[in-house]
């Protein structure tokens, strides 16, 4: 079964991003809107021991501070699960974050599947899934209209089973390092 790292935003955030949810419902269906709690997934691996990666994420995550996010575009998915998302802003501290996550699944036999590795790599959080090619501009439109592009924070890291959706464990955000200590300019 896959695991998700993802991480998750303030609640702030996370409650405007599922009113959009609850719209794009009503537009499309209900069996169209992600399920899982609004998220920026960081790396999807096919097998993990959650129980021994957790102390480092732990240290990772004590590092690590909340990480500004600022939602400025929709996006959709040329594939057949019909795919939309909020997309953020792409930054060196985000870029950073997610490089050095990736080296510490390496270190501990769990690399990220391809889509997820640095090279690879498309921050998104997804906000309808399973649409059809028809839906799929709807969507689009309805999200461009939705109040969500504005500076969020991403304050917690989730460690997920899926599918279904099982949560195993999250840690808060709370290092004190400066972002631009995390892109290596500081």
């Amino acid at each position: 079964m896959p695991y998700a790292i993802a991480a998750l935003f303030d609640a702030a955030s996370e409650a405007g991003i599922q009113n959009l949810r609850r719209q794009l419902a009503e537009y499309a269906g209900s069996d169209t809107v992600a399920v899982a709690r609004p998220h920026l997934a960081f790396a999807i691996v096919d097998r993990l021991d959650p129980e021994a990666l957790e102390p480092m994420l732990r240290e990772f995550c004590q590092a690590m501070p909340p990480l500004p996010l600022n939602l400025a575009a929709v996006g959709a998915f040329p594939t057949a699960e019909g795919v939309v998302y909020l997309a953020p802003v792409v930054t060196r501290p985000m870029l950073a974050a997610h490089a050095r996550l990736c080296q510490l699944l390496d270190e501990a036999g769990a690399p990220p599947v391809p889509y997820y590795r640095p090279e690879n790599w498309v921050p998104h959080c997804t906000v309808a899934i399973n649409l059809t090619r028809e839906q799929v501009g709807g969507a689009v439109r309805i999200c461009g209209e939705a109040d969500v592009f504005h500076t969020d924070q991403l304050t917690q890291l989730a460690v997920a089973e899926f599918p279904p959706i099982r949560l195993i464990y999250k840690l808060p955000l709370r290092g004190a390092i400066a972002p631009s200590e995390i892109a290596g300019q500081g």
